[in-house]
């Protein structure tokens, strides 16, 4: 059994394939993996897994259950009702797993900070420009 933990719209839901589920409304639909399932092979992410994909796509969009706020102040006579209803997206997922091809992004980044560090040597080196004095001369 494949499934997935992922972090999606600040709440964590525990995923599999071709499974729909309802969340708040947002523009961003970038799952983060905090956890794998692959048939018994657990990967857990610290705190994400950077090189696992899950593909989701939105279903509908529609607006969630009523809510009723009711106010009321005894013997006064007030009463007040009011609904609200949220806008709520309907998301399938499509595919949890690994692609081939990917690289290990963090590698990446650690030789570009290594490049980025090489000093220069010699006549190449920068030196700090001078400052120039903002007072006036005295006279």
């Amino acid at each position: 059994m494949k499934y997935a933990v992922i972090r999606l719209g600040g709440q964590q839901f525990k995923v599999e394939e071709g499974q729909t589920f309802e969340i708040s409304k947002t523009d961003e639909l970038t799952p983060e993996v905090l956890l794998l399932n692959n048939d018994g092979k657990i990967e857990i992410g610290t705190p994400v897994l950077e090189n696992v994909p899950v593909k989701i796509k939105v279903v509908e969009e529609k607006l969630g259950e009523k809510v009723e706020i009711r106010r009321f102040k005894a013997k006064s006579r007030y009463r007040r009702k009011v609904g609200h209803r949220q806008p709520v997206m309907v998301v399938e997922v499509e595919k949890i797993g690994v692609e081939k091809g990917i690289k290990d992004v963090k590698g990446i980044k650690e030789k570009a900070v290594a490049k980025k560090t090489t000093t220069k040597v010699g006549s190449e080196l920068e030196k700090p420009k001078a400052r120039r004095s903002t007072r006036k001369p005295k006279g």
